[in-house]
Parts: C-alpha cells; structure tokens; sequence
C-alpha cells in the first residue's frame, strides 16, 4: 500500500504492512531476518531508508519522525529465533524528533511485553551513525564501537548490559552453527538453479547465486555471464571486489566471492562460449584459484586445461587483478584502460597469435553488429511486444537495450521514456544520472538523455505527454517534431514542432535551451534554476517551467 504524509512529501510513499500481528494494521518501518541487507551505514542512508521492502530494509528517519509527528503512534517490537521462538514489546507513545534536533527519541510512553525493555534508557537520546556522532560518552564513538546506528546515550556497559552482550555473542555462535548446517556451500551441493549458498570464508551469512545444472554434468556455481551487452563491465575496483549486475541476466559475483570459494576447497573452472549462431566451446581448468584483495586477487592456480575453445587463461597464471582504476600488470601503461576490461593482465602488447584472435573478434563483432541490427527493433511502434521489448538503436549503441512500451494511449507504439507516478524515486539527481538513466522499467524512471538524444536524432518523433491526477481526471500535449541534441551541446531541446492537447504548452517556451541539473547549470538565468526548482530541465530562466 502506498502512504501520503504531508509533513514528509506531497507525493505518497509505498510501505509494507503487518496485518497479522497483535490485531493487524502496522505500518512496518524496519526489517531484520537474513543478514543480506547491511545496516552499518551513513547517516544520509538512515536519513532516507534504505534495503527492499520485501526483504530487509529500514524506512527512513525523515519519514519516522514525519508518521510519529502526525499523530500519536506506538511501536511494537517483534522477535523470532530460528526455533520459531516468538517475543515482543510494546511501547503505547513513540515519537522521534526532526533532523534539527538529530532525530531524537522524544518519546516511548509506557512498555509491556515478554522481550525485555531496550529502548527506555535510551530515552531522549540524538542518533548516531558511523559518521555523526552524537552520545554523551566523552571517550569513545559507539555506532563505531558497535557497528550500528542507535539512539546511544553512553559506550560503557552496565552489568545488565553485559550481561546481555554474552547472551547475544552465545546466540551468534549458534546462528553461525545454524547457518552452517542449512545451507550448501556451492551448486554442487544443490539440484536448483537459484539458491542461496554459504561460504564460512566470505561471511556467516548465506548469499544468493545461480546454478547450471545442465551442462557437463550440472553443479556449476555461476559466477559471470555476459550475452546482451546490456551490462557494463568496464568498472572500477569496488565493483569487481563487491559484484554487480543481476543475476538473471548479466552479473559477475564479486572477487571477493571468488576468493572464498576457491579457497576453501579445490574448485574447477568451466568457461562456456556460444555465438548468435548457437555454436558451442568450452574450456575447463581442473584447479582454479582466486588469492585475497591483500594479493590484488592474484590469479594462483588455474591447473591443466582441456577444451576446444583455447587456453586464455595458463599465461595470465600468476597475475594480480587489474581494473581502469587500479593497475596492477607488468606493462608501463595500464592494460585495463587500453583494452576498457578488467583482467589478470600480463602486459598489453600483443604476440602474433594475439593479433590473429583479435582479428578472428573484430569480425565476430562485426557479425554480431549486423545480426542485431536485423534482430532488433528501433522502438515501440516496430515491436510486437507488447510490454518490454530490447530495441536497438544504432546512433546510442551497438547493442539493445530494455524500454518498456505504451500499447493502449493515441494509438499505442508509444516508447516510455519517463514514468512518474507515486514519488517513490527520486528524481532531484545529478548531471551523470540524467545522462545514463535511472529508476525502474516497472515503476518510476527517466530513460536517460544519452538514449533520447539517440531516438530523437534517428529520425523524426513524436512527444506525447499524459497527465493524471488522483481522481483519475486526465489530460494529454502532444509535440509532433520532438529533438534532443548531443551531449557535447547539452543536450539542448532542439526541437519540439506544432503542439496539440489539452494539458497546456509547457516546452515551447525553453525551445532551444540547455539541460540543467543540481550540479551543472546551463540556463541563463544566475543560481542554478535546477537547485531553484529541485528539479533538472530545459530551463529557459527559473521562473518559467
């Protein structure tokens, strides 16, 4: 369900809720069950919330205070074990304070329950983060000390306290011995193909990975895939020691996986090829191993190889991992960079069998080129899908990309490049998000003006807008010449033609001026009308939009 409060935002904000629990009807603002969100964060994260709400999050101090504020509330705590134990606290008047005052607990009115009081000596307390420290102990940072954000009054333990600090390292010790006898430590251990897995050296708590169970006998932990292009894998050191992508599609699992995993017991290595053509080869090395970020992820042992897709990994045996921000390869220049990869880089200069692989790529790419060109269409109004299709759009990329379509509205074949609906992003964002994009296909998003300049340059398009309040009054302005120019002019709005509707001209007036965002400003107007308005556009000066 979705919430509207007026003392945090005009907009309404999605929330989870409890409707079982001690007679239903709890708005639930923080989630702990599984480890996989970390809570030792800064305080703009505590701030604004953070984590998922179908798994763990905490919803955000602006937006506590903002509930707590409107109207007396109370707050119950619940705990459960991994037995099913179940305990819980119920406090009848909880109130937090603004951010001016550090968001301090104002109140907790009266407390009964069977889980013990925790919050009641904390009372009238500021919160701290790793990164604001606002308790009264004049020698030590507690959220440092403890590794978690609280409202803390002092560091030092009472005889409670410590008393309570054994009983919970006792517990962690039996939720680690738990964790150890529930879940498998890789895919061989599993017959699914997506299951959350467990390596002691990495950490006590289980993560999410992929398996193939098909090929060359199954029980393979997948730990990159690469087949669209859709995710960009020429990132920095952080990236590769954490992960990213999404494990359905692209992804790489993080160095730092691949360490423990290879460390804690000897592990194969399995690489599969396949061109558009659905042609197949393979590669296998018999004892892979990854060394630990102290070692720059030193490529150890790869072991002997089998295969017929060629041996790419024996000479690189013995290298440091490399990446465009972080050079660690034996050549004067930075091998990562030259080749935009990351990589156990030996040096860049190529033998003559390299060259002859590099030609045998060049014209595998540009197979693939002129496969996706004919593959793919150039938008909504090509496709047959009728909800999210890949389109290819030769001016932005080589390679598709996801949009979601509008089907029904004016005839339908509508490309979406903005949906705004229930202010649950945020869209008061920097130059290099609004040039890349961001948000949900599924919910709120900008496309990314790197796109649009691409679409609108193509050939001519048409801009239509819909408008619809929350009695469902609708309304509609359509351009019929809509242009956006390149970045290297700003992305100027070149564009927009003849105009139609009944939602008000509101592009016109900024015909060609620059984007502007809260951190560059290319209107003509002095003092940034994008941190004026909270807003980025094609400002014409601040007081027209």
């Amino acid at each position: 369900m979705k919430l509207l409060l007026y003392e945090y935002s005009e907009n309404p904000f999605e929330v989870t809720c409890d409707q079982e629990s001690h007679g239903g009807g709890w708005t639930v603002v923080m989630r702990r069950n599984d480890g996989s969100q970390d809570f030792f964060l800064e305080w703009k994260n505590y701030k604004d919330g953070f984590g998922q709400l179908d798994n763990e999050f905490f919803m955000g101090m602006d937006k506590l205070h903002a509930m707590t504020a409107s109207e007396p509330q109370e707050l119950l705590v619940l705990l459960e074990d991994y037995k099913d134990d179940n305990r819980y606290q119920l406090y009848d008047n909880f109130k937090i304070g603004p951010e001016s005052n550090n968001y301090t607990l104002e109140s907790l009115g009266s407390s009964n329950g069977d889980a013990g009081d925790s919050l009641i000596y904390h009372l009238g307390m500021q919160f701290s983060t790793k990164d604001r420290k606002n308790d009264i102990d004049p020698t030590t940072h507690c959220a440092e000390l403890f590794t978690g954000a609280w409202w803390y009054r002092a560091c030092h333990k009472s005889e409670e306290q410590r008393r309570q600090a054994d009983i919970l390292e006792s517990l962690d010790k039996k939720f680690e011995f738990l964790l150890g006898n529930s879940y498998p430590a890789n895919c061989a251990e599993s017959s699914k193909h997506n299951l959350l897995i467990r390596v002691p050296a990495y950490s006590a708590y289980p993560f999410e990975v992929t398996c193939d169970q098909e090929s060359h006998g199954g029980g393979w932990t997948v730990f990159l895939r690469r087949n669209d292009g859709s995710q960009e894998f020429f990132l920095e050191w952080k990236d590769y020691k954490e992960g990213f992508g999404l494990l359905e599609n692209e992804f790489f699992m993080g160095l730092d996986k691949l360490h423990a995993m290879t460390a804690s017991e000897p592990q194969e290595l399995l690489v599969l090829l396949e061109d558009y053509g659905g042609i197949q080869a393979y590669a296998l090395y018999d004892n892979f191993r990854v060394g630990p970020e102290c070692n720059n992820y030193t490529l150890e042992s790869v072991g002997s190889f089998s295969g017929d897709a060629g041996d790419s990994l024996t000479t690189h045996e013995g290298m440091q991992f490399s990446t465009k921000d972080r050079d660690n390869d034996v050549w004067d220049g930075n091998c990562a960079l030259k080749y935009t990869g990351a990589w156990w880089y030996r040096d860049c200069h190529w033998s003559a069998e390299q060259e002859r692989q590099a030609a045998i790529l060049e014209g595998l790419d540009q197979n693939l080129k002129a496969f996706v060109t004919n593959e793919y269409p150039a938008n909504c109004a090509e496709s047959s899908n009728s909800s999210n299709p890949l389109i290819r759009v030769p001016g932005y990329s080589a390679y598709p990309f996801e949009v979601t379509c509008d089907q029904e509205s004016h005839g339908g074949g509508w490309t979406v490049i903005l949906r705004r609906s229930d202010g649950s992003q945020d869209f008061f964002l920097e130059w290099k998000d609004y040039k890349k994009g961001f948000g949900r296909l599924d919910n709120e998003f900008f496309i990314g003006l790197d796109k649009m300049h691409a679409l609108t340059a193509e050939k001519p398009q048409e801009l239509l807008v819909l408008l619809e309040d929350f009695n469902g009054n609708q309304a509609y302005v359509l351009y019929d010449n809509f242009s956006v120019g390149p970045e290297s002019n700003n992305y100027t709005l070149e564009s927009v033609g003849s105009f139609s509707g009944d939602a008000g001209d509101s592009l016109t007036y900024h015909l060609n001026s620059q984007f502007s965002t809260k951190d560059r400003d290319n209107g003509i107007t002095k003092g940034g009308c994008a941190k004026y308005a909270k807003g980025a556009w094609w400002y014409y000066n601040c007081h027209n939009r």
